[in-house]
């Protein structure tokens, strides 16, 4: 999976912690679902496909078959415990914020930038 970013970079998946289900090939983005394009565009597999187009998560089915369950990804949820370092361990690597276990295997593990990273936490910031 990969996306291009507002700015133009390339923002891609990397998920050697996954358990292989949220599958592969080109889909991607990061946020989803609007026209806007790049990291909050338009993409098949986004943040949104599993933490709704709020953020804040809930149950979803993947592939009709598989149920998870996402948290909420607003900032206004995240704040009290992840800074940006922890946010880009937790996006980079899944590492949870206290760093002492992984996150769900099912969270894609994303390669980006400190500018593209900002710009998450912006928009994630924005969601009421």
């Amino acid at each position: 999976m990969t996306s291009t970013s507002d700015r133009g970079t390339n923002i891609t998946y990397t998920n050697e912690q996954s358990s292989g289900s949220m599958g592969g090939g080109s889909q991607g983005g990061m946020m989803g679902g609007g026209s806007s394009g790049g990291m909050m565009g338009n993409s098949n597999m986004t943040c949104a496909s599993c933490h709704g187009l709020n953020g804040r998560g809930g149950t979803s089915t993947m592939m009709g078959i598989q149920t998870m369950n996402a948290p909420d990804i607003r900032w206004s949820a995240l704040k009290n415990e992840f800074d940006a370092e922890k946010f880009r361990l937790a996006i980079t690597k899944g590492q949870d914020p206290d760093g002492k276990k992984q996150l769900n295997n099912y969270m894609p593990r994303w390669n980006i930038g400190n500018e593209d990273l900002a710009d998450l936490i912006t928009y994630l910031k924005t969601l009421p």
